[in-house]
């Protein structure tokens, strides 16, 4: 049987403040969503994707990205079936990251930027890509 490809690259703004926390097993996880926008016929249009990332690359998103800075985000789709407060069965598709990088300039005043378990990749952006180290940020 043939192997299917499931990889999405994303490059927009972050809509809110990401979410940082853990999980159970004291792994840290991030949700954040990500507006993508083009110009169509009718005028723009625009596009949301719940993102989630964890690890060390959730710890970065905490650290560097806020709202409405730009970035790029390579991950695998997927679609997670919960329960939602009221009894009801709902899936969600999200795309699970394992690749992270702040674009750009910070909006905020004399943010620093930096990466985690990797190199610094110059050009004043940030990154974390979780397939890189394990190792602490140098700073």
């Amino acid at each position: 049987m043939a192997r299917g490809v499931n990889k999405h690259i994303i490059v927009g703004n972050v809509v809110r403040r990401p979410d940082v926390g853990l999980t159970k097993g004291d792994v840290a996880v991030c949700t954040l969503t990500v507006a993508c926008s083009e110009h169509g016929p009718n005028g723009d249009e625009v596009e949301f994707f719940d993102c989630i990332v964890f690890g060390n690359s959730a710890k970065f998103c905490g650290d560097y990205l806020d709202k409405g800075r730009c970035v790029y985000v390579e991950g695998r789709g997927r679609q997670r079936k919960f329960t939602d407060k009221n009894g009801n069965d709902r899936v969600k598709y999200e795309i699970k990251a394992f690749k992270v990088e702040a674009l750009g300039s910070a909006r905020s005043d004399n943010q620093s930027q930096g990466s985690y378990g990797g190199q610094s990749q110059g050009g004043g952006y940030g990154s974390y890509n979780s397939a890189g180290s394990d190792e602490e940020a140098p700073f």
